[in-house]
């Protein structure tokens, strides 16, 4: 594919944050035993498990601002590739699926075995 543009991330941004998971019973009061509330239906819980470096977010909306990917903020790992480039030295294609940071990380390692 001739003269793909580029996009570079170093990759110590390539993972994701991992945030706490509050748990409560429906009354609002906290349990500190996950199991208790496993066992009984009576509990609520929030949760925001991964995020993204800001170096990483700052490319994914490079990418989507100059029409490369079409983002799907609802969904993880779903944002398409809808014009070719690379990152990294690593080529998506037009129809790809556009990963967080996680799974680039995984795809660059792979790629160099």
């Amino acid at each position: 594919m001739p003269n793909l543009k580029e996009f570079t991330i170093d990759e110590k941004y390539l993972g994701s944050g991992r945030f706490d998971i509050e748990f409560t019973t429906l009354t609002g009061n906290p349990i500190d035993d996950v199991s208790t509330i496993l066992k009984n239906n009576e509990h609520t819980w929030k949760e925001t498990p991964w995020i993204n470096s800001q170096s990483f977010n700052h490319l994914r909306d490079e990418l989507e601002e100059n029409g490369y990917i079409e983002c799907n903020r609802r969904l993880i790992n779903c944002d398409e590739v809808i014009k070719s480039f690379k990152v990294n030295g690593y080529l998506f294609e037009v129809g790809d699926h556009f990963v967080c940071a996680s799974a680039l990380r995984i795809l660059l390692e792979n790629a160099k075995t």
